[in-house]
């Protein structure tokens, strides 16, 4: 019995180890396909699971553990970053696999992730954290990315999902001019 006990912790620890591990993962070369040739040069992190996938519910838990694990605010920012690119990255695969519904949804919580990041980021002192100007030029890039993304996806969509991202599309240029007129 005591054997069983060792092989299902043991088990265990491998199996949240390799979760916590993706969630540090950093950013990998784009592998969503675009129409045109991107004016951006931002890379998009890989997704990973998508939410129509049954484990999903696994990730989201996971990242709402280490968003209120992450006490300095210039990780709250890259992290908040991290989930917004994922997060649009798994719009543009949504999209492919035709669950615009889902694609939607997945839209709001980037723009969401993007909010907090501008937050976070503008709530930081430049001379305690140096490394806020670099985070900025990231945060612009971001933005910029996630705009000709919406635009994008809009692509083939009907009525109803165009004009929902057209609303992403508005909000995040909103982010976009604040953040312009914070800097």
């Amino acid at each position: 019995m005591p054997m069983l006990k060792i092989l299902g912790i043991g088990i265990l620890s491998i199996i949240f180890v390799f979760i916590f591990s993706l969630a540090l993962a950093q950013e990998s070369s784009p592998i969503a396909p675009t129409n045109a040739p991107s004016p951006v040069a931002y890379s998009l992190p890989y997704p990973g699971i998508l939410p129509d996938h049954p484990l999903y519910f696994l990730k989201t838990v996971r990242d709402f553990i280490l968003s209120k694990l992450i006490s300095s605010p210039v990780k709250k920012v890259e992290f908040d970053l991290l989930q917004a690119d994922k997060k649009l990255n798994m719009s543009i695969f949504l999209k492919m696999k035709a669950k615009n519904d889902l694609m939607q949804k997945i839209n709001a919580e980037s723009v969401k992730h993007l909010r907090d990041a501008d937050s976070h980021l503008f709530a930081m002192s430049v001379a305690n954290f140096p490394e806020a100007n670099g985070l900025k030029d990231k945060f612009e890039q971001s933005l910029k990315k996630h705009i000709e993304e919406f635009n994008n996806l809009k692509n083939g969509l009907g009525v109803q999902d165009q004009a929902s991202l057209n609303k992403f599309v508005a909000e995040t240029e909103t982010v976009l001019t604040d953040f312009y007129r914070k800097r």
